[in-house]
């Protein structure tokens, strides 16, 4: 469900995971900008090779709770 956006208010409310899997007719997963930038520098920018930020060699994403990285 996207809880707020300023930029596209006619989302609010609806349940977006829902709808891009319908579309896409694939698994979709939602996170916020900054989880998804760190991501991406992981696996294809500067943070190529460096195996901080994973465990087991895998990315886990944040939950938005304290202690988040």
């Amino acid at each position: 469900m996207l809880v707020a956006s300023l930029h596209i208010t006619s989302w609010v409310g609806k349940p977006l995971k829902r709808e891009l899997e319908y579309v896409f007719r694939a698994p979709v997963r939602v996170e916020n900008d900054t989880a998804l930038v760190g991501l991406r520098e992981a696996v294809r920018g500067a943070g190529q090779g460096y195996p901080i930020g994973l465990i087991n060699s895998a990315f886990y994403l944040a939950n938005g709770k304290r202690g988040d990285v």
